[in-house]
């Protein structure tokens, strides 16, 4: 999206919107482009270690083969737990 700066001046909240959800956003001068507005990658402070461990994983899963469901994952602590009681 172009637009000319009087216009840039009056929306400027809904363009930078724009821009940060990745929406190509340009202010122009009489049609001639001079600045792009464009989000900046700043890590969000507010969700910790945590929360940036887990965002790190949804980006990079697991491969399909080393990936386990409930199901199996049930299964496993159940039989666990079943040795430790067969030995105590």
């Amino acid at each position: 999206m172009i637009v000319d700066i009087l216009e840039a001046r009056n929306r400027l909240p809904s363009l930078i919107e724009a821009a940060r959800n990745g929406e190509a956003a340009m202010i122009a001068n009489r049609g001639t482009p001079l600045v792009r507005l464009v989000p900046i990658d700043v890590p969000d402070e507010g969700i910790g270690r945590v929360g940036r461990f887990l965002a790190w994983l949804d980006a990079n899963p697991l491969p399909a083969g080393m990936r386990n469901d409930t199901d199996r994952i049930e299964a496993s602590i159940a039989a666990e737990r079943a040795a430790w009681k067969r030995r105590g």
